[in-house]
């Protein structure tokens, strides 16, 4: 498939997609014709649905140096809310991109309507099925602490699941709120064991507490031996 767009007197952008099986490759070229010379190119490869190229034409026309209008492709019933920066200012970290809001490192594809490219997120932000979102610790911290009981329910599921997944910060963090001392017993050795001194510290003062003060020497010596002093004390005293 090929096309010919004439922008002005002295130059003309033609296109093409190609297809390599089940993907496809479009390629637009800028040329000049005063100079009769290949200005600028650009190729993307992409899926061979209408979507995906739509979208390839948009990262390609970014690429050319072009700047999409801030209503976007005329005729287009998808839209992104339009702000003023004066008026309406984006929030959450986004900025304003041709007259919408994306999130730093996209551009606005005027022919998709939305925001394009990888985004850069802001801190404390992390890219999350290519949007910018909290990280799964933050969240299910911030669900722990819900008022709603299931959320605060659903919180605690993945903190202890990112301890599970070997995150020794989710599994103070489960420990800390636990419903018993043997479930925070279980997250505090998880720390310990992924190598975290006051995760063995913790375990060896909740063995303390219930009494179990012959299991407790093992993590106390864990403790010290990853450089905590405190419990180097401790373990003397055996």
């Amino acid at each position: 498939m090929h096309g010919r767009l004439i922008l002005a007197a002295n130059k003309t952008v033609s296109s093409s997609v190609m297809r390599f099986g089940s993907k496809c490759r479009l390629a637009i070229k800028l040329y000049d014709l005063r100079k009769a010379a290949t200005e600028k190119t650009a190729s993307i490869k992409c899926k061979c649905d209408v979507e995906s190229i739509s979208d390839a034409i948009d990262r390609a026309v970014v690429r050319l140096g072009g700047v999409a209008p801030a209503g976007g492709l005329r005729g287009t019933d998808k839209a992104a809310p339009s702000v003023e920066a004066a008026d309406n200012p984006c929030i959450g970290g986004k900025v304003l991109v041709a007259g919408h809001c994306c999130w730093p490192g996209q551009d606005w594809g005027m022919g998709s309507g939305k925001c394009i490219g990888k985004p850069q997120c802001p801190v404390p932000l992390v890219l999350r099925d290519n949007e910018c979102k909290q990280s799964a610790y933050d969240e299910a911290l911030s669900l722990s602490y819900s008022d709603n009981t299931e959320e605060k329910m659903r919180g605690r599921e993945m903190m202890a699941g990112l301890c599970d997944a070997g995150g020794v910060e989710a599994c103070m963090t489960a420990g800390l709120n636990a419903d018993s001392d043997e479930e925070a017993l279980r997250h505090y050795s998880a720390a310990c064991d992924l190598g975290n001194a006051k995760g063995c510290k913790k375990s060896a003062h909740k063995l303390d507490q219930m009494n179990r003060e012959s299991e407790s020497v093992k993590y106390w010596r864990s403790a010290c031996s990853l450089g905590d002093k405190g419990a180097c004390d401790v373990v003397e005293e055996y």
